[in-house]
């Protein structure tokens, strides 16, 4: 057993059989207090990161690259920065993941995300089915926001054609 001392912290190990044939053992040699059985200080306490959690993130993560905007900071966990991605006064991204087959998308979450979104932002619902390889993404707009990006398309192509690229 280990032994050692509260106040100078001097440590001996002993055990029962020499404590019995010298009790003198239970005071400690360099300050004479008594001494105590040591108990190891314990050990940090460290938290496993779930599988869930790393699909999430590494989901934000594909995300944020292919639609070229930034991932929130605590994935929307803090206040003003509400929403998983954002690109500043143009659009915001909620990204859910799913290892199933199926996927509900509920009025309250699409409605979440549109108050989220300041003014002049375009929220996206970005869902990903990580049941088939590779994954299958969908993203689910607001109504209007798909004829938007088919004129500006439009509108891109026929500067293009025209060679006028002053914009």
């Amino acid at each position: 057993m280990k032994l050692e001392c509260p106040k100078c912290f001097y440590a001996i190990v002993v055990t029962d059989i020499e404590l019995r044939k010298n009790p003198m053992r239970k005071f400690c040699i360099v300050c004479g207090s008594t001494l105590r059985k040591y108990k190891p200080a314990k050990s940090p306490v460290t938290y496993r990161v779930s599988d869930n959690v790393k699909r999430s993130r590494g989901q934000e993560k594909r995300a944020s690259k292919t639609y070229r905007m930034r991932q929130q900071a605590a994935s929307g966990a803090m206040p003003n920065y509400k929403s998983d991605l954002r690109e500043m006064g143009k659009r915001r991204g909620e990204t859910k993941e799913t290892t199933h087959r199926s996927f509900s998308l509920k009025l309250d979450e699409l409605l979440k995300l549109e108050s989220e979104a300041r003014a002049g932002e375009k929220p996206m619902f970005l869902i990903e089915f990580q049941c088939v390889h590779p994954f299958k993404r969908y993203e689910v707009l607001p109504a209007g926001m798909l004829e938007a990006l088919i004129a500006e398309n439009e509108e891109l192509k026929r500067k293009v054609q025209s060679g006028d690229t002053n914009d």
